[in-house]
């Protein structure tokens, strides 16, 4: 019970640090489980990438190029990789995943790309199947109202519905 208005604001910047502290702990102690874990190693194709970026209708970005490189190198280990790819509207961040997924699927393993709206899962659905012709991969799609998916499908693009217990998605490499 603070005494007065200084008092209340130390004490407010001592409970938003003892916050902050908890939540960095608790991803600390998430991020070592994490590389307990197996995960498929899959290994870089540079032929493969190569490929994929001169098949692209435009010239990646220098940060493109490197979150690609990033993420790929750490598709190569046998444990989670645990990343966020953040960018602005229109950033290329789905060129990126693309280009993760593509890699994944050459290797044998599916992928599966979750979207938070059944717009923007049909968008990447179409941006996908646009990008990643050229590679003969299935691409298939899963939303509450909508269902193009098959036994071959490779990736799977969706939103919520990706995740529900009746939806089975055998040798998954990359989420």
């Amino acid at each position: 019970f603070p005494g007065n208005r200084e008092e209340a604001a130390r004490a407010e910047r001592r409970f938003s640090f003892e916050e902050l502290l908890f939540l960095q702990l608790r991803a600390l102690r998430e991020r070592l489980r994490l590389k307990q874990e197996k995960a498929p190693a899959i290994p870089l194709d540079l032929e493969t990438v190569r490929k994929f970026v001169r098949s692209l209708p435009f010239s990646l970005t220098n940060a493109q190029r490197r979150s690609i490189w990033e993420i790929l190198k750490d598709m190569e280990k046998p444990r989670p990789m645990n990343r966020l790819l953040e960018g602005d509207v229109g950033s290329g961040k789905t060129v990126v995943a693309a280009a993760a997924a593509l890699l994944a699927v050459k290797s044998g393993y599916r992928a599966a790309i979750l979207a938070p709206t059944e717009i923007l899962a049909r968008q990447h659905f179409s941006t996908l199947e646009r990008i990643l012709a050229p590679f003969d991969v299935k691409i298939g799609l899963l939303t509450g109202s909508e269902k193009k998916v098959g036994n071959e499908t490779q990736i799977l693009v969706g939103t919520h519905a990706l995740i529900q217990k009746n939806v089975k998605y055998d040798n998954l490499g990359l989420v």
